[in-house]
């Protein structure tokens, strides 16, 4: 790329909007389109985005192609399942949230001699979004159920 970046990177396949992976690739591009979940068959609606691009081809630059390819991904599925993800990350903050996870993670091994928070971490994995049996969690549900768990003591 000579030290340039790629409009967006996306992924149209399943698990792929996770932490991990986007701050792999955050040296390749500031904007990520991917889902956190199981993704169907179909994955993303190719034919809505490409007759999209081909009606107005210099509208879309990469944020609004990003949100074209999140929108019809949610039109095509949602008439058959309510339990599909996309989304579009900005990954120029993303070092910050890992940082942040860096932080937590010190938090929840610490957390083993103090009975309180460690219930409050082990209610909020408990209870918040999970996907592929349980394997992953939604992080933003977790940091929401933990911090309204220690915030109402």
């Amino acid at each position: 790329l000579g030290g340039g970046l790629f409009d967006f990177i996306g992924m149209d396949a399943c698990l792929m909007a996770m932490t991990e992976i986007a701050y792999q690739i955050k040296d390749f591009t500031k904007i990520f389109i991917a889902s956190e979940n199981i993704e169907q068959a179909p994955g993303w609606h190719y034919d809505a985005i490409f007759q999209q691009l081909i009606k107005k081809p210099r509208f879309y630059s990469a944020i609004p192609l990003a949100n074209l390819i999140v929108n019809s991904f949610e039109l095509f599925h949602r008439p058959h399942n309510n339990m599909y993800t996309q989304s579009v990350m900005d990954l120029t903050t993303i070092a910050a949230l890992k940082d942040n996870i860096s932080t937590l993670a010190a938090t929840c091994l610490s957390a083993k001699q103090q009975d309180s928070l460690r219930n409050s971490i082990l209610y909020a994995r408990k209870n918040c979004i999970e996907f592929d049996n349980g394997h992953f969690i939604d992080l933003h549900d977790f940091y929401r159920i933990l911090l309204k768990k220690i915030t109402t003591k």
